[in-house]
């Protein structure tokens, strides 16, 4: 049986390391025009435009991406950014709904991340490891679902522009972060939607909320990634004080491709992790 792993560019996976998997890039309209998230964009041309432009706003996948993408696997495991922020799961289950009719024997199992990033990220990593396992594919489509509620996204952002721009939080909110130099804490919440936690001015104490939210929710020794947009510094400090804290040997850096630095914006920090 032929195994391939498909997931969107929400990931911050733009050039797979894994064998048989590939990403399907969305779409960032910065004032008319169209960035590919993919392997060919200049991120830091893309950068400047979005902190310059005057309109913005993403786009999915078409399907026929997702068809093409899925290759002619036998078995595909498909994760896309959440529902709730993206139309890509919708795309990507047409997909599905398509290539399987048309290839009777075939099977791809789409699972909505509900999240985005680093949790992403995990979840394509967890599954690799399943297939390595030779986990047949509908116990690791019940496992992903299962890993799913025990990886979680939580985030520090400086600036809510782009996610007011699309509906996702308050203008007025969005206006008060910016004015007044705020970091806003947040997770994913369990729907895929983004959930505030707290908001701080500097940013030592919503380091300290993230570590503590992280306590909550039970984490003790799992994996963690981190991926920020420009802010090296701030995800080494993070890396530090949750190694001190929680003793944890397994933690990656990675900087946001241009989706997540569509939304993470200028200074943002993404942190997935796993609970054990």
């Amino acid at each position: 049986m032929t195994y391939k792993i498909v997931y969107d560019s929400a990931a911050n996976v733009i050039k797979p390391a894994i064998e048989n998997s590939s990403s399907v890039p969305l779409h960032m309209i910065i004032d008319g025009v169209d960035y590919v998230d993919d392997a060919t964009l200049n991120l830091d041309q893309f950068k400047v435009k979005l902190q310059q432009c005057e309109k913005s706003g993403t786009a999915c996948a078409s399907v026929m991406d997702w068809m093409a993408a899925f290759g002619d696997a036998e078995t595909v495991f498909c994760i896309t950014i959440t529902g709730a922020l993206s139309g890509n799961y919708a795309s990507a289950m047409l997909a599905k709904e398509t290539y399987e009719e048309t290839y009777p024997n075939r099977q791809v199992y789409v699972i909505d991340s509900k999240s985005a990033g680093p949790k992403m990220a995990l979840l394509v990593e967890k599954v690799t490891a399943l297939i390595a396992d030779g986990m047949d594919p509908q116990a690791i489509a019940t496992e992903i679902e299962k890993a799913k509620r025990k990886t979680e996204l939580l985030f520090v952002l400086s600036s809510l522009t782009n996610l007011a721009k699309n509906g996702r939080v308050s203008p007025l909110l969005a206006k008060v972060t910016g004015m007044m130099g705020i970091r806003v804490v947040g997770r994913s919440s369990t729907a895929g939607e983004f959930e505030m936690i707290a908001k701080h001015r500097g940013e030592k104490k919503a380091f300290k909320d993230i570590l503590n939210e992280m306590a909550k929710s039970g984490y003790s020794s799992g994996k963690v990634q981190i991926a920020h947009h420009d802010h090296l510094d701030g995800a080494e400090k993070l890396k530090q004080l949750i190694m001190e804290r929680f003793n944890t040997k397994e933690i990656q850096i990675v900087a946001t491709t241009a989706l997540c630095s569509y939304y993470a914006e200028d200074g943002g920090i993404m942190l997935g992790f796993e609970i054990q």
